[in-house]
């Protein structure tokens, strides 16, 4: 999974934060609303990215747990372990 991750984190990610995310962060809205936040300088894109990232991670994670395929990956894991 990670090496499937990797072009697109290198290919899609990469061009939309350096084309979308920092212009946008350098306009007074973007300013206003995450400078306080992150601080004022073009890094703060990536971390507002990564923080974004890291959320929508956990959400896949927990709608992950609920899944018939991962109850079933727990139900054979446990019974293997016995």
């Amino acid at each position: 999974m990670e090496n499937i991750a990797s072009p697109l984190t290198a290919f899609l990610i990469g061009p939309l934060t350096q084309f979308l995310v920092i212009p946008w962060l350098a306009s007074p809205v973007g300013e206003s609303l995450f400078g306080g936040w992150w601080g004022t300088t073009p890094d703060r894109a990536m971390a507002i990215i990564f923080t974004l990232a890291g959320f929508i991670g956990i959400i896949v994670t927990v709608i992950a747990f609920g899944t018939k395929s991962y109850r079933n990956l727990t139900k054979n894991y446990q019974e293997s372990s016995l």
